[in-house]
């Protein structure tokens, strides 16, 4: 079939109208106006196109970066409508207290702090002053953060009330300064510890590093925790607790001391070495109560590497494939009523 010139559209020719599948411009703006595009700057894009989606306050949670200190974090819990206070990573100096309220959480954006306690490359740090410390009000939540002191305190770092908290990832380190309990829950039902590593080092005051009291029905839960070098025992526990996977060393008192279980007390897959008294101690236990320390190791302290205490009554306890060594006491020392199976010295 036979076609004109004009049916078709030459380079350097005419702009191509839009019908034509053109823009009916050679300038980019017309163009872009004669096809219905609009591109907006960042802050037009912001207003128009998240118009009516919430924002990070609006669904509770309020971001932080480092140039925050107590007062600020502090601040952002009281709005009613915030449950999290998010950190961002980097080193926090914190001069006072910091108070999380119930059922709420502070938490530390990136990766949980090193070992030691120290910033992780993509972690958050909080530098604790003469008078830093925490104090977590029921139900709530401390996790994902590192905690360095840079003074001397005769506090405790962080402190905990009657009802379930949870702290877990966190890194505490002395940093050869003084301070009371790294962490201490009193009437601590239903609380949980987990993965928590705590280095002492230049703790004076003589208090443990976890000391956990007044626990009712509910069991508390110790679990993956790494801590040395403390100015007396470990972990020190009044009433029902599970301490799972945890290893504590160098400490001048009692590695794992359940001073005296009044519910179900277990310690399973644990390591005590080097600890200045017995590696684990369990006190005597109550009649409705039963114990049991199981697949546990034991070395080099100065008392018996296993010092467990009972009513006398049959099958109140029991200690199943653990092992010692080197400990200046016994292996194991166990009440009459604790049922010893397959746990012998290496």
């Amino acid at each position: 079939m036979a076609r004109s010139l004009g049916q078709f559209h030459q380079k350097g020719g005419p702009d191509v109208p839009v019908l034509d599948g053109g823009t009916g411009a050679s300038v980019d703006s017309t163009a872009r106006t004669n096809l219905g595009i609009t591109i907006f700057d960042e802050t037009t894009h912001d207003a128009l196109d998240h118009a009516g989606v919430p924002g990070v306050g609006d669904i509770g949670i309020t971001v932080l970066d480092a140039t925050a200190t107590e007062t600020e974090i502090n601040a952002a819990f009281t709005d009613a409508n915030v449950g999290i206070v998010l950190l961002l990573r980097g080193v926090y100096t914190i001069s006072g207290l910091i108070t999380i309220p119930d059922g709420k959480s502070l938490l530390g954006a990136g990766g949980p702090a090193e070992s030691d306690g120290s910033v992780a490359s993509n972690g958050v740090r909080l530098d604790f002053g003469a008078s830093g410390a925490i104090t977590m009000n029921d139900h709530s939540r401390l996790a994902y953060l590192g905690i360095q002191l840079t003074a001397s305190t005769g506090a405790d770092i962080i402190q905990a009330g009657t009802n379930p908290v949870v702290i877990e990832h966190l890194g505490i380190q002395y940093n050869s300064f003084n301070a009371a309990n790294a962490i201490d829950i009193s009437g601590f039902s239903g609380s949980a510890i987990r993965n928590v590593n705590i280095d002492a080092s230049g703790q004076t005051s003589a208090v443990p590093l976890i000391d956990i009291s007044g626990a009712i029905d509910d069991r508390a839960i110790i679990e993956n925790c790494r801590l040395r070098d403390g100015n007396d025992d470990g972990i020190s526990v009044t009433g029902a607790i599970s301490v799972f996977n945890c290893q504590v060393t160098g400490c001048s008192g009692i590695g794992i001391n359940v001073v005296s279980p009044s519910r179900h007390g277990t310690i399973r897959d644990c390591y005590t070495a080097s600890n200045g008294s017995h590696g684990i101690f369990m006190g005597t236990l109550s009649t409705s109560a039963v114990g049991g320390v199981f697949n546990c190791f034991s070395e080099n302290n100065t008392g018996d590497g296993f010092n467990l205490l009972g009513t006398g009554a049959t099958g109140i306890g029991d200690i199943a494939f653990c092992k010692h060594s080197g400990n200046t006491g016994a292996g194991i020392t166990a009440a009459a009523g604790w049922v010893q199976t397959a746990n012998h010295a290496v």
